[in-house]
């Protein structure tokens, strides 16, 4: 494939800048507490205890009820039972359910309590257990089947919501794929680029909890349509390449694969611990030259801010502004050191989101990235690389543990004629862990 050796430079820069942009914004919280619940067993074994047994007497006097006394008890009841002999099912006199021995008369129709009776051993009848708290306790056990260690769909909606908001105090270990289309006028056909970035969400809470501080980095394993002798070309002039006829062959047939490590970010934030509202936070963002080949990053030590801005609801379902999340995450470098054969930069990349709720775990909406290089000539077009998206985020869990995990596809609406970004394809998985801070 021919391509001129500024086309080529142009796009391994453009590769490369896009590959510094932050990913997944948001993190979550792990939310590990969970309400212990009696085991109904417990609960059974507890209400037995309750009962003192009575001193057995045979054969045992029948209620006209069913209820045998005094043990072998099937039901309490507060009302006034009749004692009678099963034996000559002669009527029974009234007793009450506090005790028999202040009742002798009808206690001496049965021969063997007569006889207590007479040798002044009365017994009463066991305490009566509330049938009431019986129910409430039984309910509860019933409830402790699925209580620990599960979330209810409310707990489940609550880690939603933390995990809608970038400064959350939470970790989340964000493992994203970026699967680029690249095409233009210097390129026969489509060639792909892919960039998996790791960028775990550490925050720690200050000033008493009530602000977090973020710290986000961003490890990168890139893989670019370029061959590594591409490199060579890196801060050379077009004259030099074309004087050079080494490096006019390499100019001439750049493509290949090369895969290695990209660039780190860092992104640092410090922010209100807030989960719906307004959310505002600020910092520094920061690129360190650690790629593996030069073809694979910038070369350059390079620093700036990095602000938030956004608005997080706390509905799902409707059309309000409580039913969407909107914000906006700036981020700018300037280089200070590096590689003198490099090109200094002066870039930005700005993520947007927007993003409907549709119910308390579910999203529905885009979070692209836009590239900006202002030190690229030409026009807006030249100079910016704008994507529009869809996708969908949602949240799951294995065993315990919660993951958030989303897909979007994107379409890039500017970008230089001779070489842009077309489309990106985009999936996250993250799984949230305990804050050791916390």
């Amino acid at each position: 494939m021919q391509m001129k050796g500024a086309a080529t430079i142009g796009l391994v820069g453009l590769l490369t800048a896009g590959c510094t942009g932050g990913g997944e914004t948001s993190a979550l919280v792990f939310d590990t507490a969970a309400t212990t619940m009696p085991d109904r067993s417990a609960v059974s074994q507890t209400a037995a205890e309750t009962v003192t047994a009575a001193r057995p007497l045979n054969p045992a006097p029948v209620l006209s009820d069913g209820n045998e006394l005094p043990h072998g008890e099937k039901q309490q009841s507060t009302q006034p039972v009749t004692l009678h002999d099963p034996a000559a099912a002669a009527p029974a006199h009234s007793q009450s359910t506090t005790g028999l021995a202040s009742h002798k008369p009808a206690i001496t129709q049965i021969p063997e309590l007569a006889k207590a009776a007479d040798d002044e051993q009365a017994w009463e009848r066991p305490p009566l257990i509330d049938s009431r708290l019986t129910e409430a306790q039984l309910t509860q056990a019933d409830m402790s089947d699925s209580a620990p260690g599960q979330d209810t769909t409310d707990n489940l909606g609550e880690i939603a919501q933390k995990a809608n908001n970038p400064i959350s105090d939470a970790w989340l270990l964000i493992t994203q794929n970026d699967t680029t289309l690249i095409g233009g006028d210097a390129i026969d056909g489509t060639e792909v680029a892919n960039v998996t970035k790791f960028q775990p969400v550490i925050s720690a809470p200050v000033l008493d909890g009530d602000w977090n501080f973020v710290v986000r980095p961003v490890l990168q394993l890139s893989s670019l349509p370029f061959d590594s002798d591409v490199g060579d070309l890196l801060g050379a002039s077009p004259n030099d390449i074309v004087a050079d006829d080494s490096l006019s062959q390499i100019a001439a047939n750049p493509l290949g694969r090369t895969t290695g490590l990209g660039d780190t970010v860092l992104l640092t934030l410090l922010g209100p611990n807030t989960s719906d509202g307004w959310i505002y936070a600020g910092g520094a963002t920061q690129i360190f030259p650690t790629a593996s080949d030069d073809i694979l990053g910038q070369g350059k030590w390079q620093a700036g801010p990095a602000v938030l801005l956004a608005r997080l609801g706390n509905d799902y379902g409707g059309f309000g502004i409580e039913h969407f999340n909107i914000g906006v995450l700036p981020q700018h470098w300037w280089s200070y050191a590096g590689d003198d054969d490099r090109d200094s930069t002066n870039q930005s990349d700005i993520q947007y989101f927007i993003n409907w709720k549709a119910t308390p775990t579910q999203l529905i909406g885009m979070t692209p990235n836009i590239s900006i290089n202002w030190n690229a000539d030409g026009g807006f077009n030249d100079k910016v690389a704008l994507p529009v998206g869809l996708g969908f985020i949602g949240l799951f869990r294995i065993g315990k543990l919660p993951i958030r995990w989303g897909v979007e596809g994107q379409y890039y609406l500017t970008g230089p004629d001779e070489l842009r970004r077309d489309a990106n394809f985009r999936f996250f998985i993250a799984p949230i862990v305990p804050n050791l801070f916390k």
